[in-house]
């Protein structure tokens, strides 16, 4: 458990000493999260160059079960329905901001039907990826805590 611990905060450093000297896009959102909340979340584009969000309406959300990724169920349109086609990139132009809002449940399907359950206290983090240009695809991430 110290060893989790320990390369967590490592981790977590690192993001930071990197965000501060890197030119490319950062997530800025709250390191923690009390269950019942919204997480509020922004991506913002510090490069001096358009980049390319892919699937820029589909929240990812991951949770860490015992040192893995798992991926939640946050479905842009859930069920099947019949929703609007999103749109597949988003060009951020330098120094803009995206901000996404994410409620803290999973959607899941049941005989087609959606039903809502909210996350448990736990390790998540949020992906997006971009590129700089249309066929390039980067990932890019940010830890937080529900609690």
């Amino acid at each position: 458990m110290k060893k989790i611990i320990l390369a967590f905060c490592s981790m977590m450093l690192i993001q930071t000493i990197l965000a501060q000297t890197s030119q490319e896009p950062q997530i800025y959102a709250t390191k923690k999260v009390k269950r019942g909340k919204v997480l509020k979340y922004e991506l913002v584009n510090n490069s001096k160059r358009s980049i390319y969000l892919f699937d820029p309406m589909q929240i990812k959300i991951e949770k860490n079960k015992n040192g893995t990724w798992m991926n939640l169920e946050t479905p842009y349109c859930p069920c099947g329905r019949a929703c609007p086609a999103p749109p597949d990139i988003k060009e951020v132009i330098p120094n803009e901001k995206v901000t996404f809002t994410w409620n803290l449940e999973e959607s899941l399907c049941e005989n087609n039907e959606e039903k809502k359950r909210r996350v448990k206290k736990g390790l998540y983090r949020v992906v997006f990826y971009y590129g700089e240009n249309q066929q390039e695809r980067k990932k890019i991430m940010r830890i937080f805590k529900v609690g």
